[in-house]
């Protein structure tokens, strides 16, 4: 068997192929790699490494308030099926929102912003290499009670008094401090 040899300048291989007439080739191995028998490859392949983890999917969505338009710097939080927050964020200038790699899996999104939230969290299925969409519609007003005695200057109850409520914020501690004991009763 002849075998041929050379030195050539640059990066790169070469292949030769010579033919002869009743003769067949058959690719011969490159001088630096590795032959290894079925037997080997095979015990080889069943200590690999453990599987590579699921592939992470992504959640787009926009916040939209009564009537259907769109609600800008919202606070946004995502929890998983655990209850446990996964991320906070806030709503860009159109109200639009982008989560990237979430793992695989059923979230909760709830969003807030002055007097609009959200009345249950909205639920969305994130599947790996994919990207679900989850619009989070919004209610106005915040839930609660209002409970009081209206007082007039001197002190006296008043009675039929209607009083409507527009926005609520918190107080802050000092705030309460210094309203009359009366008013806070």
């Amino acid at each position: 068997m002849n075998r041929y040899s050379g030195n050539r300048a640059g990066i790169g291989s070469i292949l030769v192929v010579l033919l002869a007439a009743g003769f067949v080739s058959k690719p011969l191995p490159a001088a630096d790699a590795k032959s290894e028998s079925p037997a080997k490859a095979a015990a080889d392949s069943n200590n690999a490494a453990p599987d590579a983890p699921a592939p992470l999917g992504s959640l787009i969505g926009v916040t939209l308030a009564p009537g259907g338009f769109s609600l800008a710097a919202v606070n946004v939080v995502i929890r998983d099926s655990s209850g446990a927050e996964v991320r906070e964020l806030i709503t860009d200038t159109e109200g639009a929102f982008m989560v990237k790699d979430l793992p695989p899996g059923t979230y909760g999104i709830t969003a807030q912003k002055d007097n609009f939230s959200t009345p249950a969290a909205a639920q969305v299925i994130v599947a790996g290499n994919r990207t679900a969409n989850a619009n989070v519609q919004l209610t106005q007003g915040v839930s609660g009670s209002l409970r009081g005695v209206t007082l007039a200057p001197d002190g006296f109850a008043m009675g039929a008094v209607t009083i409507e409520v527009h926005s609520v914020r918190a107080l802050s501690i000092a705030t309460c401090s210094a309203m009359p004991t009366e008013l806070l009763s």
